[in-house]
């Protein structure tokens, strides 16, 4: 690739201020590079998936600017169809892009086939990578958006909110796969010599010195897997008589296996530190993505690791979340719900479902509820989560979660209604302290049939107003100021004076309406007092002496201007208050209740 010309230099200079890539309102997140592809003669239209691609990282990461084909081609005209790799990030460079996307597209025995790469320009790092095929070229148009999609995934989301919920997760794009394997668990101890292992005077005594030797390296054995393997696999190979010749090989051969394993692990966790500090800096990656990889990397080699791996005199606000997270994931329910909180902040939505869900499981049934009622509302719907989590909630003694999981099957909302499940979930939010739903059942049961029905319905209602239920315990009172009054005459009895907010309001209405009409004739009155002085001084002028009309010198007087100014606002102002029309006078409700063997009106009736 040839170096840029002072012409190049110049249209790269345009092309920074082209709209794609300029700043009008605000600096973008992040500069995108689509290079064109490399497709076999044939098979696909590649300049058409480049575009598809395009459009659809814009849709993906709508604050970031996106280098178009017409700037890239200026800048670099003798740049290579199916430019990939170590070429791709040169090319992005020179495109002064921050993330550079490459492919290649094809056919295979499966049929065709997109494959995409993203890179980050300065260090080079592949950052994920997707392949999709398709039947047509028709369905791969089709399937190259979600690809790109799945793509830029890691730079805007976390994959415990991205990842559909109720379906298999995306596989974690491989620069960010920190976290990956677990620690192996070493060997048991020997503890004391093996049972049926006799010793006697015809034993090497070499064989017993190498013996107390491997049992020294075997204690040590976690921290220094290799030298127990040695001290083992040389007692296996000692000649002469050697009654430790098959211990010893076994036991070498567990070691050999953890060291082989420690080690993978040990370069695993470097990789993954090396990476997770250069990531952590980086403005393009999603803040939830970072908290997301500094947990998963919590969850294989510890708190304290983790903690001590991020920055510790920059990033200070990423440092605070990320303590939240840990201690989130140490199933502390009230810093989930914090991080909800942080996350619905920045209009994050699934971010902040997904910290609510993981509230949920650290035990918190107010998250249960709170998660449970947005998964079945947009644009976080899931109605599978929605009935899990609400479960989950209601299971723990959660009166909230049980009583929302109850709508669902009373509405049908996702689910089939269930009157009978509903019910059951009722009563059980009821037992948990819900006073809403023990008045609805008690609302079902017919108080005539039964003595005990209309008990039953009386213990519900107790139970409601003791739950903090305000209509439960206007019904009992209703109940208790029926008793003795026959059903017939209880509408007209019973019916109670309205209620005291409607009165009250009605009454600072008119009061308002008095004082503005005493507020507009005031007004008036004083528009009419001064607009008759200034009349009577301009008359004066008119007909006053030589003494008068010399000391307004021939002109009108200014204290009339000054009246009659004076007049004219006083006038406009009092006729604006009377004309205007005023606030609209509070509705009156008519309130109707039902109560055991009555019906209770409450309010002014029309």
């Amino acid at each position: 690739m040839r170096s840029l010309q002072p012409v190049a230099a110049a249209l790269l200079a345009s092309a920074i201020a082209s709209p794609s890539l300029a700043e009008p309102r605000e600096r973008p997140s992040a500069v995108v590079a689509v290079l064109d592809f490399r497709a076999l003669p044939g098979t696909v239209d590649s300049l058409s998936l480049a575009d598809r691609v395009r459009r659809a990282a814009k849709e993906a990461l709508p604050t970031a600017a996106l280098v178009s084909r017409e700037e890239t081609n200026a800048l670099l005209p003798d740049l290579a169809e199916g430019c990939a790799g170590d070429c791709a990030v040169r090319a992005g460079r020179n495109l002064i892009a921050d993330l550079v996307v490459s492919g290649a597209a094809g056919r295979r025995e499966q049929g065709l086939f997109l494959s995409l790469e993203l890179r980050e320009t300065r260090e080079g790092e592949l950052v994920n990578s997707v392949t999709v095929t398709a039947a047509s070229a028709e369905e791969l148009a089709g399937a190259a958006a979600t690809a790109t999609a799945d793509l830029l995934r890691p730079l805007s989301l976390p994959a415990s909110a991205a990842a559909n919920p109720g379906k298999a997760r995306a596989a974690e794009p491989a620069a960010f796969a920190v976290g990956a394997p677990a620690l192996p668990e070493p060997p048991g101890p020997l503890g004391a010599a093996p049972e049926g292992l006799t010793v006697d005077y015809d034993v090497d005594a070499d064989a017993l010195v190498l013996y107390d030797r491997a049992r020294t390296a075997d204690v040590a054995g976690t921290d220094h897997p290799e030298a127990a393997a040695r001290a083992w696999n040389a007692l296996a190979r000692a000649p002469g008589e050697n009654p430790f010749r098959d211990l010893a090989s076994e036991r070498g051969e567990v070691w050999d296996s953890y060291a082989a394993k420690k080690r993978a692990y040990d370069a695993q966790r470097a990789s993954d530190s090396s990476r997770l500090r250069k990531v952590l800096p980086l403005k393009w990656v999603s803040e939830w993505v970072k908290l997301e990889l500094v947990e998963r990397y919590a969850r294989s080699y510890g708190a304290e690791p983790a903690s001590q791996i991020l920055p510790q005199n920059r990033l200070p606000a990423l440092r605070e979340k990320a303590s939240l997270a840990l201690a989130c994931g140490a199933k502390d329910a009230e810093k989930c719900a914090t991080l909800a909180a942080l996350a619905d902040a920045a209009n994050e939505p699934r971010v902040a479902v997904a910290y609510l869900d993981r509230g949920c499981d650290a035990g918190s049934t107010k998250a249960c509820s709170v998660a449970g009622d947005r998964f079945l509302s947009a644009p976080t719907r899931d109605v599978e989560r929605a009935l899990s989590v609400l479960g989950r909630g209601c299971d723990a003694k959660g009166a909230e979660a049980c009583a929302r999981l109850a709508r669902v099957y009373e509405e049908g909302d996702g689910a089939k209604v269930d009157l009978a499940a509903a019910s059951d979930l009722r009563d059980r939010a009821c037992a948990a302290g819900d006073g809403g739903s023990c008045r609805r059942l008690a609302c079902l049961i017919d108080t005539s049939a039964s003595a005990a029905a209309k008990a039953r319905a009386d213990e519900l209602w107790t139970s409601g107003c003791a739950a903090g239920d305000a209509q439960s315990c206007a019904l009992i009172r209703a109940a208790r100021a029926s008793k003795g009054v026959e059903p017939a005459r209880a509408v007209e009895t019973s019916q109670p004076p309205p209620p005291p907010d409607i009165d009250a309001a009605m009454q600072a209405h008119e009061y308002a309406l008095q004082r503005r009409q005493s507020l507009g004739i005031g007004l008036l009155a004083i528009g009419t007092v001064l607009g008759s002085g200034a009349a009577a001084i301009a008359l004066d002028s008119e007909a006053g002496g030589r003494v008068r009309r010399d000391r307004f010198d021939r002109r009108p007087p200014t204290m009339a201007y000054v009246l009659g100014a004076g007049a004219v606002l006083s006038l406009a102002s009092g006729l604006g208050v009377l004309l205007s029309k005023p606030d609209p006078e509070p509705p009156r409700k008519l309130t109707v209740g039902v109560a055991p063997g009555a019906v209770l009106l409450s309010g002014p009736i029309p």
